[in-house]
């Protein structure tokens, strides 16, 4: 809290003490110069406080609390007002022309509330906060005629309406400032309780102050006449520091949860009781009429408002018995080969990584064989795929019943096949298991048109923990091993042998070269449009881009990112070249908005490494305030490794990012090793749809099967569906046919520089 702030606050509390002690003590006379010296000085400084709130406050916080800066400057003008006609008439009559000012604190503080409500609320839950504030507003509505005409007999009703809207709109506001922590799942901030306590205590006051000025009993210098001030005071310091701020804590959000399911029966019972009470102090014809129409409209909009709950619930059982029905056959689909029926090269990736850690905790050795058939492409091409398909499947079933039951055996693509042998005793156990297959080779396979076919094939073996130690790796080794079969004239076997030292100089001299790139500033981003696709009309429209690194060695030697990436993960290179991607995305973001073009989303894709990174929430909240970027105009691309690498830890960093209010996407979804019950509860916001499943689509039924399975999934789900690598209008229509909602790839644009993306935005004016 600045000085300034402190100061107003302290004067203020100071003035409130004395005046409050002073007043029981002094003569009539002065009790009423008393009150209004106080209320004078805290009404200042409230409106003083909400100011700093205004100016200090960020881009976003700035669209709510200049409300809650108008409102107490009315409030405080109103005041001013009151003391000058009230001392003009020698304090003797109320100035009630100072009403109108008084009455605007409410309606500006509820409008403010609204403001930020519609900001970070949810599109699908509008609705229903809609119900539940107009259900609230009601609900004090009622309470208030309740109490007035339990309590007064007036029969002005101008005085009467005027009286009434100084606690409704005051409790309205109260009431919407407590509803908004469950709506929003804020987090418990002294400001903002601040705030909801002291426009609660204000329209209680007002309402008793009201009730006392309709039965002649107002006195100065009571303990009500000080609680405005107090009321005022807290208003004050909730204005200025109220504020957005999502939580992470999981029981916090189900309580919040609770709140929320519990408000239209809350409603109900109070329009019931309204209905009872004021039926029994009512005796005006009138009065009764207004109490029906409040209590009716009270209940209906409550059991409209729980009806939405009930449909809600029965649409979430819905989606959850669609994910499990998707589930299954998406298991199916994209962990086993349609073909030979077994494990497919994601299953097997799957088993590697498991293997791979067990044998490390109880160390003991893998072997991995890479089976690459010979020949196989000009059986194909003469005898046509449906018989080169027929031969797969016997070859498979044909190996398949001569491995151990703990040996994992998938069909890698194509006409590739791989073998993971756990507890190895020997390298000869290895190599055993590839002569035994070429011996079955050796056997001819009968297939219908051509008869009699035979077949060889050439094995590279790897072995864990001698030739690699990653999944990713091992599998490469087994692979180079199989070229070197072929080399040596196929139909054999060959162990993979490495140049260690030529590797170990050639990877330093690249993560040399990266580092010294990173200071010469080569690396630069480039940025492929997002764009949504209206189906009816075929109108495109560009919301947003993906910013995608290039290294740009020279004019004339421009690296992929696919080239280095993966090298700058393994040695950790990655962290600082990741945070340059992230503060060089917002900065480009501020610099097209400083252009006055089109304000769009950014899409960042986050490495595995930058998401554990303990520093990573922290420079990220930092580059958004460095730059004025809203976190809803970011959304950053996880893959799904990232995610089930560390599940609980990665959780935990996706709801900081979402109390950044940062959109969470899962990058090239159907390639990982990600569980859907598990997928189903972390806070994502999009799934991107891996090109490997676009790329063959219309000519591939399976990638077909599998695109439709995934955007049904999502939808299941409630997330957004952005298909990347659209190349083909037939690929465009099949997406959209699908209930897809964003789409990148070469139809469109290639990625493009800055200055190139900036020309693009022009167009658009």
């Amino acid at each position: 809290m600045r000085f300034s702030a402190k100061a107003a606050l302290w004067i203020a509390s100071g003035v409130l003490l004395i005046t409050a002690i002073a007043a029981p003590l002094s003569p009539d006379l002065w009790k009423a110069s008393l009150d209004n010296i106080r209320w004078t000085v805290v009404c200042g400084a409230m409106a003083y406080l909400a100011w700093l709130g205004f100016y200090d406050g960020n881009a976003d916080e700035r669209r709510y609390r200049r409300w809650f800066f108008l409102g107490t400057l009315l409030y405080f003008i109103g005041q001013l007002l009151w003391d000058v006609l009230s001392y003009s008439s020698g304090w003797g009559t109320l100035a009630y022309v100072s009403d109108f000012f008084y009455l605007m604190l409410g309606p500006c503080c509820l409008v403010g509330l609204l403001v930020a409500l519609k900001m970070h609320v949810e599109k699908v839950k509008k609705t229903a906060v809609l119900l539940d504030v107009a259900t609230i507003t009601i609900s004090v509505i009622g309470l208030v005629l309740v109490f007035y005409l339990s309590h007064t007999n007036s029969d002005h009703w101008l005085q009467m309406s005027v009286l009434v809207l100084y606690p409704v709109t005051l409790l309205s506001a109260a009431s919407l400032a407590i509803l908004i922590n469950p709506i929003l799942k804020l987090k418990p901030t002294t400001a903002n309780y601040l705030f909801a306590i002291g426009l609660l205590m204000l329209g209680v006051n007002w309402m008793q102050w009201n009730v006392n000025l309709l039965n002649g009993v107002l006195e100065p210098g009571t303990i009500l006449n000080a609680s405005f001030s107090v009321a005022d005071l807290c208003i004050g310091v909730g204005a200025m520091g109220w504020h957005y701020s999502a939580t992470s804590h999981s029981s916090l959000i189900l309580f919040y949860k609770r709140i929320q399911r519990g408000i239209p029966l809350v409603a109900m019972f109070f329009g019931v009781m309204t209905l009872i009470t004021l039926f029994l102090v009512a005796v005006d014809p009138a009065e009764k009429i207004v109490a029906l129409v409040t209590a009716l409209c009270m209940i209906t909009l409550a059991m409209t408002r729980q009806s939405l709950l009930l449909r809600d619930s029965e649409l979430l059982v819905e989606s959850n018995a669609k994910v499990v029905a998707f589930s299954e056959q998406y298991e199916q689909l994209v962990n086993y080969d349609e073909l030979t029926g077994l494990p497919n090269r994601r299953l097997f990736q799957d088993r590697l990584v498991h293997a791979i850690n067990m044998a490390e905790r109880h160390q003991y050795e893998l072997a991995l064989l890479f089976i690459n058939m010979d020949r196989f492409k000009s059986i194909n091409n003469s005898l046509g795929h449906a018989e080169g398909d027929l031969l797969l499947a016997q070859l498979a079933n044909r190996i398949q019943s001569k491995l151990r039951a703990q040996d994992t055996f998938a069909r890698w693509g194509g006409d590739e096949f791989v073998i993971l042998i756990e507890r190895l005793d020997s390298r000869t156990q290895a190599a055993k298991v590839a002569k035994n297959i070429l011996k079955l080779l050796e056997e001819p396979f009968d297939l219908p048109k051509k008869g009699s076919v035979s077949i060889g094939a050439s094995i590279g073996i790897s072995l864990f923990p001698f030739d690699a130690h990653d999944h990713a790796r091992l599998v490469r080794c087994a692979d180079l091993a199989t070229y070197r079969a072929k080399k040596k004239g196929r139909n054999n076997h060959q162990f993979y042998t490495s140049e260690l030292t030529l590797q170990a100089k050639s990877r330093f001299n690249l993560d040399a070269k990266m580092r010294k790139a990173l200071k010469l500033g080569q690396y630069e981003l480039y940025y492929q449009p997002i764009m949504e696709y209206e189906e009816e009309t075929g109108e495109t429209t560009l919301i947003g881009a993906e910013a995608l690194i290039r290294w740009n060695i020279s004019e004339q030697e421009v690296i992929s990112p696919n080239d280095f990436i993966f090298y700058a993960e393994d040695s950790g290179l990655i962290l600082p070249i990741g945070k340059w991607v992230f503060e060089q995305g917002c900065r480009q973001l501020a610099m097209w908005d400083a252009q006055g073009l089109e304000q769009l989303n950014l899409s960042i894709n986050i490495s595995p490494v930058q998401l554990h990174d303990p520093n990573f929430i922290e420079y990220v909240r930092r580059a958004m305030k460095d730059y004025g970027i809203a976190g809803a105009r970011l959304t950053l691309e996880i893959t799904e490794g990232a995610v089930m690498k560390q599940e609980d830890k990665a959780t935990d960093i996706l709801l900081e990012l979402k109390s950044l209010g940062v959109r969470v996407s899962i990058d090239d979804f159907g390639i990982g090793h990600s569980s859907l019950a598990k997928l189903r509860y972390l806070p994502l916001d999009e799934l991107k749809v891996d090109r490997a499943f676009v790329k063959d689509i219309p000519d591939n039924k399976d990638d077909m099967e599998i695109a439709s399975m995934i955007v049904g999934m999502a939808k299941g789900l409630r997330l957004a569906v952005v298909a990347e690598g659209i190349e083909t209008q037939e690929q465009l229509a099949f997406f959209a046919k699908k209930g897809c909602e964003r789409y990148q790839g070469y139809l469109f644009s290639r990625p493009q520089s800055a200055e190139n993306f900036s020309k693009l935005l022009e167009l658009k004016y």
